[in-house]
């Protein structure tokens, strides 16, 4: 820099870059067939204080993000200086329930999402009769079986899968007592 008299005076101005800024998945939980889902993302660098989006588009100061269906996400974090960093992750769904007070020592629906076969795996500590019912997503009952099963694991074919068109679906299992549980299934 150089005054009216001629007189010029250096001065050494370092820049600081802050660190990199990184996404991350804290902690998620499943979708229970309800879109009950949970993500709390986490960021690591940048500048400032962050705000948080799983859509790229409405950022907000919270890290926690509920309700979430059963899916493939894209979690953002924005910092201060406008910088951005995107990170993947799923919400999966539930495909088991366990209900010990009933007899019911695991209930899984598999695979799930299914193209072809569907089966439902049972572990009962008693013996019972299961009820299922299935529905279309617009509340459409498709089909109602009774079915009686031992104690120990036992695996059973829907037999659901020419009838059913690509979409969701929901199962509801229920014994004597009551509902044990609801799936909500993916056909391909």
């Amino acid at each position: 820099m150089i005054d009216g008299n001629g007189c010029a005076q250096i001065e050494t101005i370092e820049l600081a870059e802050p660190d990199e800024l990184f996404a991350m998945v804290n902690q998620t939980t499943v979708d229970m067939g309800i879109g009950d889902g949970t993500v709390t993302l986490e960021g690591t660098g940048g500048t400032g204080t962050y705000l948080y989006s799983i859509d790229g588009q409405n950022f907000q100061s919270a890290a926690l993000f509920i309700e979430l269906p059963a899916g493939d996400y894209e979690g953002s974090i924005l910092d201060e200086n406008g910088c951005v960093s995107i990170v993947t992750f799923t919400i999966f769904l539930e495909t088991a329930i366990q209900n010990p007070a009933e007899g019911i020592g695991k209930i899984e629906v598999m695979p799930n999402p299914f193209s072809e076969k569907l089966f439902l795996k049972v572990d009962l500590e008693k013996s019972q009769n299961l009820e299922l019912t299935l529905w279309t997503i617009s509340g459409i009952q498709i089909f109602q079986k009774t079915i009686h099963l031992q104690i120990g694991n036992s695996s059973i074919d829907l037999d659901v899968n020419e009838h059913l068109a690509a979409g969701a679906y929901f199962l509801k299992v229920e014994n004597g007592s009551g509902s044990i549980g609801h799936f909500k299934l993916i056909k391909q």
